[in-house]
């Protein structure tokens, strides 16, 4: 009846509505499913991830305080990568030397 490229198992189908018309639509949204890499919907490592993703990680972050819009991509990366760090720190001098070091700061 279904196989394993149905969206919708067939147990979970009313049996006021398992007829042919509604098997052959699971059957369609399972089939147009099995195309699209939903792993890559969710993947959110910032090192990784699109480069057009970037400003929605870093709202998804709360990352706003950190980033400002003209650093360069890899400056986001670094901070979005270190964003539960930095906030871990944040308004301790181990948050200010830690947000400058992933700035590209270095001192003696």
């Amino acid at each position: 009846m279904f196989d394993a490229s149905s969206i919708i198992p067939p147990a979970l189908v009313p049996s006021g509505v398992a007829d042919d018309r509604q098997h052959a639509l699971a059957q369609l949204f399972g089939e147009a499913r099995a195309g699209i890499d939903l792993g890559a919907l969710v993947r959110s490592d910032p090192m990784t991830v699109d480069a057009r993703l970037l400003p929605f990680l870093i709202r998804e972050y709360s990352a706003q305080a950190f980033i400002a819009p003209d650093l360069s991509e890899h400056i986001h990366r670094r901070i979005l990568k270190n964003t539960w760090q930095l906030k871990s720190l944040h308004r301790c001098d181990g948050g200010g030397r830690r947000g400058l070091s992933l700035l590209g700061a270095r001192w003696l």
